[in-house]
C-alpha cells in the first residue's frame, strides 16, 4: 500500500514540476509579456536589479515605435542562450506579417544539442544559425556568434532609418556569445572558467570574470551603438534578476564588477596567474538600452503557487526564493525543519522560524503560519552551489538526490510519512548528463543494496560528481526539448530547480509535500 501511494506521489510531484517547465517555455509567458502592432511593440515584464546600483526589480512596461514619419524601421534580431531558438519562433509567432518584413538580419545561437529550428518565415538569407558551446563550455562557434552579432550591429548602423536591436537573451547565453579580450585565447578563457567552478565559484563570481575577459559582456555589445533602439527581453537564469549579470550582462550598461573584484576572485580561489590580463571596460555609451525580464524563476514558482491555491487539501509555504547556500546544506536544512513538521503541535502552529532566512538577501525570519491543510508544500528557489569533489557524472539536482536519500533513510519519520523526493532543473538538463534530476524516497538506498548496488560504494555521494544512477535511484528524470535554460540547480547556473515531497494517508503524522530549489 505505501509503496503504491508514494508512486501516485511521485507521479503527482513530476506533474507539477512539469507545470513549472511549461510555465517558463517561451510560448507561454513571451505571449503574456510582449504585444506586437503594426506600429508599436510593447513589452511589459521587471527591471531586473543591478548588481552594487539597483536592489528591487520593478515592473516595467516598455513601447518602441516600429515606424518612423510612417516608415517601417529596420528590426535587427540577435537571440543567444538555451532557449534562443524557442524565444525566436515565439517571437515570429506573435508578430504580424508586416513586422516579419521589417527584420534585415537574425542571428540565432543555441547549443550544439538542440534540434530546434528557426520559423521558415524568416527568408534564410536573413538567418545565421549558430550551434555553440557542447556541455555550456564556450567554443570556436561561440566566438563566431559573437563576431557575428557585432558585425551586424555595425550594420545596422549604415541604415538610414533609426534601427531597432532586439536581443532574446536566456540562460546559458554567456557560454554561447563569447569572444575573449585581445590577449587571451578562448581554450585559456574555458580553462579559467572550469577551474573557478570546480572550485565552488558562484554564477556571479564567474561572471565577474568573463566580463572582463570578454568583447561582448558587461555591455560591451552594445557599447558601439551611437543611433537606434536597443531592447533585451531576458529570460532570467539568476537569483534576484541582476540584468548586469545574466548572459554576463552584453546589453547592460552598469558593468557588474571591475578589475579589482576580478583580482579578488582569482586570488580567492588560486589563479593569480591570469590576473596580469585583466583591464577595465571603458566606453561612452551614446545609447540608453530597454533591458526587460521577461521571465524568471519566479514564472515557474507563481505558476505551482496559483495552482496549489486552488487545492483545498494544499497549504503553500514559500521559504526563499533566493537560496544562494551549498546543496548539502539546503538539504540538510530542508529535511531537518520537514521532520520537525512532521509532528505538528495542537492547533495552529502560529509563528514558526525560517531554516532558510540567512541563506537569501529576503531575510525573511519568522513564518506566520495558520491551520494548515491536510498536504502542506514548501517552497524553496533560488542557486544552490556544488564543489566537485568526485570523478563521477552528474549535476547538483541528483547530488541532491542522493544526499536526501541518505538522511532519509538515517530518520525513520520520512519512511512512516512515505516520503518522496524529487530534485529536477527545468532546463532538461543535470549536469552533462541526459537527466534533469531524479526521485528518492527513504527506501531507495535499501532498493539499491537488494539489487547488490552498496549505497556505500558510491563515494562521490558526498563529494560532488554523481556516479551513475540508474543502477541505485528510483528513476531519473527526463525533460525532452525543455530549452528554457532556467535552472538554479545546474551546473553553477540558475533559477527554479528541485522538488521534495511528503505525503501520508492513513497516518497519524501531517502529510507534507516540499518543493525544493
Amino acid at each position: 500500500m505505501k509503496q503504491n501511494v508514494q508512486g501516485q506521489m511521485a507521479m503527482l510531484l513530476r506533474g507539477l514540476f512539469d507545470r513549472a517547465v511549461s510555465s517558463v517555455k517561451p510560448n507561454e509567458f513571451l505571449k503574456s509579456t510582449v504585444r506586437i502592432s503594426e506600429d508599436v511593440l510593447t513589452v511589459s515584464g521587471f527591471s531586473g536589479t543591478v548588481q552594487d546600483v539597483r536592489s528591487t526589480s520593478d515592473a516595467i512596461r516598455e513601447q518602441i515605435s516600429l515606424v518612423d514619419n510612417g516608415e517601417k524601421r529596420p528590426l535587427y534580431l540577435l537571440a543567444y542562450g538555451k532557449a534562443s531558438c524557442e524565444m525566436t519562433n515565439a517571437f515570429l509567432k506573435i508578430s504580424p506579417g508586416s513586422v516579419i518584413e521589417q527584420i534585415r538580419k537574425v542571428l540565432v545561437s543555441m547549443p550544439v544539442s538542440s534540434e530546434s529550428r528557426v520559423d521558415p518565415r524568416v527568408a534564410a538569407d536573413k538567418c545565421r544559425v549558430v550551434y555553440a558551446a557542447p556541455d555550456n563550455i564556450p567554443d570556436s562557434n561561440s566566438q563566431l556568434a559573437a563576431m557575428t552579432a557585432l558585425q551586424i550591429i555595425e550594420e545596422s548602423q549604415s541604415e538610414e532609418l533609426d534601427p531597432i536591436i532586439l536581443n532574446l537573451i536566456s540562460g546559458g547565453g554567456s557560454a554561447l556569445l563569447s569572444c575573449p579580450c585581445d590577449g587571451f585565447t578562448i581554450n585559456e578563457k574555458i580553462e579559467l572558467v572550469k577551474r573557478l567552478s570546480k572550485s565552488g565559484a558562484s554564477i556571479q563570481e564567474l561572471n565577474c570574470v568573463r566580463i572582463l575577459l570578454s568583447k561582448v559582456k558587461g555591455g560591451k555589445l552594445v557599447s558601439g551603438i551611437k543611433r537606434g533602439s536597443v531592447v533585451s527581453l531576458i529570460l532570467s537564469d539568476i537569483v534576484r534578476d541582476p540584468v548586469n549579470l545574466i548572459a554576463s550582462g552584453p546589453t547592460c550598461l552598469n558593468p557588474a564588477f571591475s578589475a579589482e573584484t576580478a583580482t579578488e576572485i582569482l586570488k580567492r580561489y588560486n589563479c593569480e596567474s591570469y590576473i596580469p590580463r585583466l583591464s577595465n571596460p571603458a566606453f561612452s555609451p551614446s545609447i540608453d538600452p530597454k533591458n526587460i525580464v521577461v521571465c524568471s524563476n519566479g514564472t515557474a514558482v507563481e505558476s505551482i503557487e496559483n495552482y496549489l491555491h486552488s487545492k483545498p487539501d494544499f497549504s503553500f509555504i514559500c521559504l526563499t526564493r533566493e537560496y544562494q547556500g551549498s546543496v548539502d546544506e539546503m538539504v540538510s536544512k530542508l529535511l531537518n525543519f520537514a521532520s520537525k513538521m512532521a509532528e505538528p503541535p495542537e492547533g495552529s502552529w502560529g509563528e514558526v522560524q525560517n531554516p532558510f532566512s540567512d541563506s537569501s538577501e529576503e531575510h525573511v525570519d519568522i513564518i506566520e503560519l495558520g491551520p494548515l491543510g491536510p498536504k502542506v508544500v514548501l517552497l524553496i528557489a533560488g542557486e544552490p552551489t556544488i564543489r566537485v569533489s568526485g570523478n563521477g557524472k552528474g549535476g547538483r539536482n541528483q547530488h541532491a538526490a542522493l544526499l536526501a536519500a541518505v538522511q532519509m533513510e538515517e530518520n525513520q519519520i520520512f519512511e512512516k510519512s512515505g516520503a518522496v523526493f524529487l530534485a529536477a532543473g527545468t532546463d532538461g538538463q543535470d549536469g552533462p548528463t541526459d537527466a534533469a534530476g531524479a526521485v528518492v524516497d527513504a527506501k531507495t538506498l535499501s532498493k539499491s543494496r537488494e539489487l547488490g548496488v552498496d549505497p556505500e560504494e558510491f563515494s562521490s555521494i558526498m563529494g560532488g560528481g554523481v556516479s551513475p544512477l540508474d543502477q541505485m535511484l528510483s528513476r531519473l528524470i527526463s525533460v525532452s526539448t525543455v530549452s528554457s535554460g532556467v535552472d538554479t540547480a545546474q551546473y553553477i547556473q540558475q533559477c527554479f530547480a528541485s522538488l521534495l515531497r511528503f505525503l501520508v494517508l492513513d497516518s497519524p503524522l501531517l502529510p507534507l509535500s516540499f518543493l525544493v530549489d
